[in-house]
């Protein structure tokens, strides 16, 4: 299920081959073993190849638990992160500003560092990262104001608006619910606020409220259409475990006893039973609709 090119199976102790909608989104991280001959592909800036998808690590830590002994020959274990190759400067401050009124948001991307080609652009009134501010956080903010997400497609970058995503055709049916269902109105009500701004006019504008319980937060400069959108988000309702399915991608709808919910995180995980339990394979997601 989880392939790194040069590496053999059993010297993969665990790897979760994870995808989602941020604007980083397709991580991989793993527990190898590595021996005197393999140590420098590893380490911190190298480049790998997993699943025939290039990643950088962005860290390399040693681990202990997975030293030892085979065939007379000592190894050692490393714990990698890694991103998908060409987005790796996403996550890392800014040493220059990048500001822009009515940019792409592939050129707001490209501008904060990515190489990585986008499908599917959109137009952003404006964009804002600073000098010391991790662009994958303004990305995600200016995202969230446009109502985009954005999923790994093919070696590049989809950008699709919610109408969009929930246009597509479902990959599969789910009838009988063996999902773990995740809801609460008070978790809601408090993280999903209703916001307000004030418009050139000197009038305050409201997005909608959808619940009476909802806090209320004030940003400003932002448009009505703007407000409209940070209030419209996708919230996690299920999550699933099951058997392998490398099919499955963040951004791929399903429907879950009648109501289609969009793939929001998907995790691939192989776990080779380092810790003297068994090995153990399996596919997790996490599933969302609008709020």
């Amino acid at each position: 299920m989880i392939v790194v090119d040069g590496v053999r199976g059993d010297m993969i102790l665990s790897a979760t081959l994870r995808s989602d909608l941020a604007p980083i989104p397709f991580t991989f991280e793993g527990t190898i073993r590595t021996t005197a001959e393999t140590a420098a592909q590893f380490k911190d800036s190298a480049l790998i190849t997993v699943n025939q998808t290039a990643f950088r690590i962005v860290k390399s830590l040693p681990t202990a638990s997975a030293a030892g002994v085979m065939a007379d020959k000592p190894f050692s274990g490393v714990h990698v992160t890694a991103f998908a190759d060409g987005l790796q400067a996403l996550a890392l401050p800014r040493t220059t500003a990048a500001i822009f009124e009515n940019v792409a948001l592939a050129g707001a991307f490209r501008a904060c560092g990515a190489s990585v080609p986008m499908k599917g652009d959109f137009t952003l009134d404006q964009f804002a990262c600073y000098i010391g501010e991790i662009p994958t956080f303004a990305l995600a903010r200016v995202m969230q104001e446009e109502g985009v997400v954005v999923m790994w497609r093919a070696g590049s970058l989809q950008a699709m608006g919610y109408r969009e995503l929930f246009a597509q055709t479902p990959i599969d049916e789910i009838d009988l619910d063996s999902s773990e269902s995740i809801f609460s109105a008070h978790l809601l009500a408090d993280q999903i606020p209703v916001y307000y701004s004030i418009a050139p006019d000197g009038q305050i504008i409201t997005a909608p409220r959808t619940d009476a319980a909802q806090k209320l937060a004030y940003v400003p400069g932002k448009s009505q259409r703007a407000l409209n959108n940070m209030g419209r988000v996708l919230v996690n309702r299920k999550s699933i475990t099951g058997k392998v399915n490398p099919s499955i991608r963040a951004g791929d709808m399903l429907v879950v006893k009648g109501v289609p919910m969009v793939v929001m995180t998907v995790a691939q995980v192989i776990d080779n039973g380092s810790d003297g339990g068994p090995a153990n394979q399996y596919t997790r997601v996490w599933l969302g609709v609008l709020s």
